[in-house]
């Protein structure tokens, strides 16, 4: 049949299966591209989770510390060092307690 000879009907049902092919294909692409991604590893999940945001209520501003040595380092030199002592491991708080 001609384009031309082609009823509402049909040119309707012609567009809608051509859509749905297109999706179809759309959705197949994304999953195989996702499939081919590489997966995020723990130590890469670990980077994101090792970005602490803080914010100074007293100067209006925040900041990042990278690295949970780090900000262990900084709440040990901003916290309230009488009350609170801060460990990246069980075994160093262990060892401090030990100390005591």
């Amino acid at each position: 049949m001609s384009k031309e000879k082609l009823t509402e009907g049909q040119k309707l049902r012609n567009a809608y299966k051509k859509a749905v092919e297109t999706r179809e294909k759309y959705i197949n692409n994304n999953k195989e591209q996702k499939m081919n991604e590489p997966r995020p590893t723990s130590v890469d999940l670990a980077k994101a989770d090792d970005i602490f945001h803080i914010y100074d209520h007293d100067k209006e501003e925040s900041f990042q510390i990278v690295s949970k040595s780090k900000f262990i380092y900084w709440l040990n030199d901003h916290a309230d060092r009488d009350r609170y002592s801060f460990f990246t491991t069980y075994s160093k708080l262990k060892k401090y307690i030990g100390g005591i």
